[in-house]
């Protein structure tokens, strides 16, 4: 057993590596940044309302925001699916905005915030055309990706289908225009 002295120690090293990585790691961001250019994250009203939403459910519920941990952004999602796949998918996507722009790593990008996005609408599902042993990583993809691309592959083939049953409907009235007909004179010829 260690004595309160040794731990208070312990506790006080422990605390003062971690605000060394922290400046360091700060300093490592500052650098990258001059290097590349800051990224620039235009904030709107609309992204500001929706990051409040997710803001003040995480004070609530007395976690952080920013930086924010995958399974607080997948809880968040649970609570609120009552908003809807479309405004919860703006959400998460300008969290993850806002983590990137700020240079750490982006907790939206992750197997849990995909599944628990994935119970609020699973509709989305790899397109037809994409071989089978890949449409696992569809859904790897952020929710609004997968969103895009599912809608986009249903249209497409809404699309296809349209146009194959107009070039069936173009080949029958083709053929009804070329199919032989008999005169009145007994002779045959294609009709005009």
């Amino acid at each position: 057993m260690t004595s309160p002295v040794h731990q208070a120690l312990e506790n006080a090293k422990l605390a003062e590596r971690t605000a060394q990585y922290q400046r360091n790691e700060a300093a490592i961001l500052a650098s990258l940044k001059r290097q590349f250019g800051g990224a620039p994250m235009e904030q709107t009203p609309a992204m500001m309302v929706a990051l409040s939403a997710f803001v003040n459910w995480c004070e609530a519920k007395g976690v952080r925001s920013f930086p924010a941990q995958p399974a607080t952004v997948a809880q968040f999602t649970l609570e609120n699916a009552g908003l809807g796949i479309d405004v919860l998918s703006e959400v998460v996507d300008h969290i993850a905005d806002m983590h990137e722009a700020a240079g750490l790593a982006n907790p939206v990008a992750t197997w849990i915030v995909a599944e628990a996005m994935d119970r609020i609408d699973s509709r989305a599902e790899a397109p037809r055309s994409w071989p089978k042993e890949h449409k696992w990583r569809f859904h790897q993809l952020p929710c609004i990706l997968r969103r895009y691309l599912f809608a986009h592959d249903r249209q497409r083939e809404k699309t296809v289908r349209q146009a194959q049953g107009e070039a069936a409907k173009a080949r029958q009235e083709l053929a009804a225009i070329q199919k032989p007909v008999e005169g009145s004179n007994g002779t045959t010829h294609a009709a005009a």
